[in-house]
């Protein structure tokens, strides 16, 4: 197996196995992000619709309009590859491949409007709210 081919598979198994675990840091910036193919993003009307569901889920409002949305072809946070990623303010960072995946979303809008840091995910929300669409 050549190194290119190696260093793919590994990042395959490696996504796999970030995907149960996204990654939310709060970097105040990307500092300890490497981020690959950034590009703004204006997000699809179903974001609006998802929005409101996590809301009404949580009983928290906020303005989805303050939302800055970003997508990238990878994200590394901290050596690990996540999914998603919010940054306080008001950022999500979304990878290419999960812009139609609704938990994944979901999730980084629930970071929005708990202000919630870190990969800990105290909040029961992130199951009862975030996951609810998850196969």
């Amino acid at each position: 197996m050549s190194r290119g081919a190696g260093i793919r598979a590994l990042a395959r198994v490696t996504l796999l196995v970030a995907a149960t675990s996204i990654a939310c840091e709060d970097t105040s910036g990307p500092n300890n992000v490497d981020m690959h193919g950034l590009s703004k993003y204006d997000p699809p009307l179903v974001y609006l619709e998802w929005w409101k569901d996590i809301e009404e889920c949580s009983g928290v409002e906020g303005d989805f309009s303050r939302v800055e949305w970003f997508l990238a072809d990878s994200l590394v946070v901290e050596g690990d590859f996540a999914l998603g990623l919010w940054v306080s303010p008001h950022d999500i960072y979304l990878i290419r491949t999960v812009t139609s995946t609704s938990w994944v979303v979901k999730h980084e809008m629930l970071h929005d409007l708990l202000k919630m840091k870190g990969r800990a995910h105290d909040s029961t929300l992130f199951d009862e709210c975030a996951s609810r669409d998850r196969l």
